[in-house]
């Protein structure tokens, strides 16, 4: 006799029918979008990141192969789709039939290849002048008639509605800002409102009711190019708990022609199948986050904390304000380093800290403001003591850390992937207990940074890179120098 297996509850047949449609209904109109900002509609483009023109940072950009700048884009067809979408949201968001299975976040940008602009171009002299960054500009991918200087930059289309997707382009760019009136409609349509943060008290009762021992025991790091996906696993009772810190993707250097040979399938196939209580974002950018293109609708069902994303790109100003109007998202107010919350357990402890503005120091004149305020955790079991930095370099860690004073820890996840920074901080230490330092990078040419290799190890540390391991490498956090790599 056939015997039905018994799990979780099964949606009716009519239910997971409408799942169905409507999902491929939204993906379908994402490609429909893509391939009209592809063809002929005009783009309206923001540059994230620019190539800083000091020498000291000049000499860090190539020797880092920073290889590519992402470039935001944002229709017309776009903005139109989004405002529909965030309004049906809002009017429907406690329905059983709700956006989860209708709208997601997707994302489009434009890759830079920094290798092919020639270095006396004037397309060049545009990309250092640091007046061009965060600025809106008109686009697109055949050549402007345009009475204004037209820039060439040759790159790649990037699309994401899952699976992340890119193409070989060249994107037209005309050298004269945006008209003030469209610019100020883009920040009208995702903007948050006011008042959208919440203190820091708010933070921590959520954070102490998801997990109230603050116990975990293991840490998956896994190996998504240069940026960072960390999967926490701990107990309360017999309760298993799980929060994930960043859920980023990053293809380095060149990216591939296509995804499913990319040899990160298997990570990509492990993140579809993440179930997280609750999603700790350290900062907005891409990196940090872009891996949400590939998770089950379920990763929108939890509670998110991030720092504000006033500054964020428009890609994630249109993940927050969809998680902001699935009421999942709480955000933390920038501007002053602090502990946020501290879970206390017995003999264990999970603590959120934010990070801020230190002073000018040349060597972090790389790292953003959105990096150095961003979130840390701190997870500590009997004397195993570890530490998550996001991007927040070693500087920018708020005094009640007391990072000098005890470090190394046990294990620690290196900030901004091992980039050029302050490390004045590490080389306090006189300790040489063997310690693991992991780095969420692919190594490169001075990936990691040679003298913050060189800091790491010298202040006992093991030093290992996420890209190393192809899949994810898995850490013990109840054992010193515990660690599994998983190819």
């Amino acid at each position: 006799m056939n015997r039905r297996k018994i799990g979780k509850p099964v949606e009716p047949r009519s239910i997971q029918n409408q799942n169905y449609n409507q999902t491929y209904l939204h993906h379908k109109t994402c490609q429909e979008l893509f391939q009209k900002a592809e063809s002929d509609e005009t783009l309206w483009v923001r540059f994230e990141e620019i190539i800083y023109t000091d020498e000291m940072a000049k000499s860090n950009f190539y020797e880092e192969e920073m290889k590519t700048i992402e470039v935001s884009i944002i229709t017309q067809s776009i903005m139109d789709y989004d405002r529909r979408m965030f309004s049906n949201m809002m009017e429907f968001t406690n329905n059983i039939l709700d956006d989860s299975y209708y709208y997601r976040p997707y994302f489009l940008s434009f890759l830079i290849s920094v290798n092919e602009v020639k270095e006396n171009d004037y397309s060049m002299s545009f990309l250092r002048n640091e007046e061009n960054l965060h600025q809106w500009f008109r686009a697109g991918f055949s050549n402007l008639n345009s009475d204004k200087d037209v820039l060439e930059f040759p790159g790649w289309f990037q699309t994401a509605a899952s699976p992340i997707i890119y193409k070989r382009k060249t994107l037209f760019v005309e050298d004269k800002y945006l008209s003030p009136k469209v610019v100020a409609e883009i920040n009208k349509l995702y903007d948050l409102g006011n008042d959208y943060c919440n203190t820091d008290k708010e933070i921590e009762n959520t954070l102490g009711t998801q997990f109230p021992s603050g116990y975990f025991n293991q840490a998956r790091i896994y190996s998504v190019g240069n940026g960072n996906c960390v999967y926490l696993y701990g107990k309360n009772g017999n309760q298993n708990m799980k929060l994930l810190y960043d859920i980023g993707f990053h293809v380095s250097s060149t990216p591939p022609r296509n995804p499913k040979r990319n040899k990160r399938r298997k990570v990509i196939n492990a993140i579809r199948a993440f179930h997280p209580d609750c999603i700790v974002l350290s900062h907005w950018d891409s990196d940090h986050y872009m891996g949400c293109a590939y998770a089950n609708y379920r990763i929108f069902h939890c509670t998110w904390i991030a720092p504000d994303c006033y500054d964020a790109s428009p890609n994630a100003r249109r993940l927050a304000k969809y998680l902001q109007i699935k009421k999942r998202l709480l955000l933390v107010e920038r501007g002053k380093s602090r502990q946020i919350a501290n879970i206390q357990g017995i003999n264990t402890c999970l603590k959120l800290w934010m990070g801020g503005k230190a002073s000018n120091i040349k060597e972090d004149n790389k790292i953003t403001s959105a990096n150095k305020e961003g979130l840390v955790i701190e997870v500590k079991n009997d004397m195993i003591h570890s530490l998550m930095m996001g991007d927040v370099p070693y500087q920018s860690l708020p005094v009640g850390l007391n990072f000098s004073q005890n470090n190394p820890f046990d294990y620690l996840i290196v900030p901004h992937h091992g980039s050029c920074m302050n490390v004045n901080a590490l080389s306090n230490s006189m300790n040489t207990t063997s310690k693991l330092a992991l780095i969420c990078a692919k190594r490169g040419k001075n990936r990691p940074n040679v003298m913050h290799e060189r800091a790491l190890m010298q202040s006992g540390y093991t030093v290992k890179l996420t890209d190393e391991a192809n899949f994810r490498i898995d850490l013990n956090l109840t054992s010193r120098y515990n660690f599994v790599v998983k190819n």
